[in-house]
This record gives C-alpha cells, structure tokens and sequence, in this order.
C-alpha cells in the first residue's frame, strides 16, 4: 500500500476497502454535513493497516449542529455507545461527562 498526503488529503493506493471501511465512509457522510469531527484511537491504525482487537470507532465532534448529525444517525440506524437518547447526549456534551450513561 502507497500512502501520499496532499492538501488535508491521505490517498492510500492499492488499500483494500473492507466493511469497516464502508462503515466508516457512511458515517463521515453524515458527519461532513453536521459537525467537524476526528477519527481518533483505534480506526486510525486499522486504516493504516494495522489489525486490532477491536473495531470499534471512536470521534471527536463539535456540539454545533449536534442535535441535527444525531437525529440523523438514528435515523439511518447507527448506535451510539453512550446513549441514543439525544437530550441524554447534549446532557453529557454540555457536562463534559461520557461516564454519565453506560
């Protein structure tokens, strides 16, 4: 696998898409029109090609436009590990608290 970066953009030539990788892809469609985000922790590495334990993915977003990104995870089926509630979301967002629901 070739890796070029140019301008904010990581090109990865000869990288296998996988289900993860479409997983993923479906969600930064939905994030790209709500929120400015990062992928953070463990995906990165699995992007890079790397294998792990776990599969999970971990994002950073902003709190603008929360409500609207969320409805429409929900919407297309996601799940959120928190909680699927969004006023329990904000709740923990504006508390700074990701321990407040399990």
């Amino acid at each position: 696998m070739k890796i070029n970066i140019k301008n904010n953009t990581i090109e990865l030539k000869g990288k296998v898409i996988n289900n993860l990788d479409k997983f993923v892809l479906g969600l930064v469609e939905i994030l790209n029109r709500h929120v400015k985000y990062v992928i953070v922790s463990g995906y990165v590495v699995i992007f890079f090609g790397r294998a792990r334990a776990t599969e999970d993915i971990d994002v950073l977003i902003e709190k603008k436009n929360m409500r609207k990104f969320f409805e429409e995870v929900c919407r297309k089926g996601y799940w959120l590990v928190n909680t699927n509630n969004i006023d329990d979301a904000l709740d923990i967002l504006n508390k700074g608290n990701a321990e407040k629901i399990r």
